[in-house]
């Protein structure tokens, strides 16, 4: 039977800038250049490869599983060519800007009024830029209507004329497509196929499954307020990123039932977060799996090694049976390793 492949996270940005001063709203569209490096940073430490949504393509489509991240930023603003292409150059990543091709080196006239701020767009030499660098562009419209809104000649002027615009500007084919506003019902996505894109991302949060449809794909939003495990959080523990187990030593105490306890047992602290307890088979997997948890009293305990044929602890009550709130009073009695009683 083949495994089933891990959802696999889109990441969805709009700024990557220090947010404006005068800006009042809307401030978590902006993620500030040093927190983006620190996430992308994090991505290759963890052994992700950031791609943009054409080389992401196989994975969605259930081709090709492998740890991967799709990276997106929305509406094609100057700042992400200033600040964001570096740093994705520096990893060896790739990622997909979605432009508005109305827009290019002008502003964000569809929300300017609300914000009280005009940010910078692209124009046609930094799109192209973009692109040399070896990062795709996707279309996002010819001026980021609503588009459910749209006529039906409009709509195809929207989706289909905004493709024709960038490849003509690019001279290469735009396959990627991104709903303003993540607006669209059956007829907005069956245009969208019309015109020939190969898929198409909404604001809808969650983790894209594999195999999938292909044209309504959740994407995981990035905002200002993300600190770095948050954001590693948010990003990849549904896309089947193995959890392993550490310590706040020595605030908690080094003791793996009481840490088992705690993962099973752990209440949201703040309104808006994500529920982050585990099974107890979920908590089991995340301390055995490749050695994974690492005690500080190795020289008195012993610890496991790669290579050992067995190592079996003896518990003095059935962890399956027991009270999850009980789990912290249940000691081991023998263990066996290496061998050794």
């Amino acid at each position: 039977m083949r495994a089933m492949a891990a959802p696999i996270p889109i990441l969805m940005y709009h700024n990557i800038a220090p947010v404006p001063r005068e800006l009042t709203r809307w401030r978590s569209l902006y993620v500030h250049p040093r927190s983006f490096a620190r996430q992308m940073a994090l991505l290759r430490r963890l052994g992700y490869a950031g791609l943009s949504m054409g080389a992401a393509m196989p994975y969605l489509r259930g081709e090709r599983q492998g740890r991967v991240v799709a990276i997106t930023l929305d509406d094609g603003y100057a700042d992400n060519l200033e600040n964001a292409l570096p740093v994705l150059q520096r990893h060896g990543f790739s990622a997909t800007c979605y432009a508005v091709s109305g827009a290019l080196g002008r502003y964000n006239d569809w929300d300017d009024a609300k914000l009280g701020v005009r940010k910078p767009m692209m124009d046609a030499a930094q799109l192209r830029a973009w692109h040399a660098a070896g990062m795709e562009v996707g279309a996002h419209t010819r001026t980021h209507p609503r588009l459910r809104q749209c006529g039906d000649a409009q709509l195809r002027d929207e989706i289909a004329g905004n493709r024709a615009d960038l490849e003509d500007l690019l001279g290469a084919s735009v396959t990627q497509f991104c709903y303003p506003y993540g607006d669209h019902d059956e007829r907005v996505v069956a245009a969208t196929r019309e015109a020939g894109y190969a898929a198409a991302t909404t604001v809808q949060r969650g983790r894209a499954q594999a195999g999938g449809d292909l044209w309504r794909l959740p994407r995981v939003a990035v905002a200002r307020s993300h600190i770095l495990p948050q954001f590693a959080w948010r990003t990849l523990t549904d896309a089947g990123a193995p959890i392993v187990f550490a310590t706040d030593w020595p605030v908690s105490p080094l003791d793996p039932m009481h840490c088992i306890q705690c993962a099973m047992t752990r209440t949201v602290w703040k309104e808006g977060m994500k529920d982050q307890r585990l099974s107890l088979y979920e908590t089991l997997a995340a301390y055995t799996r490749t050695s994974a948890w690492v005690e500080f009293m190795e020289d008195r305990k012993g610890m496991l090694k790669p290579g050992y044929l067995a190592d079996i602890v003896v518990l003095s009550a059935d962890v399956e049976a027991a009270d999850f709130t009980d789990l912290a009073a249940i000691r081991p009695v023998t263990t066996m390793c290496d061998g050794r009683i």
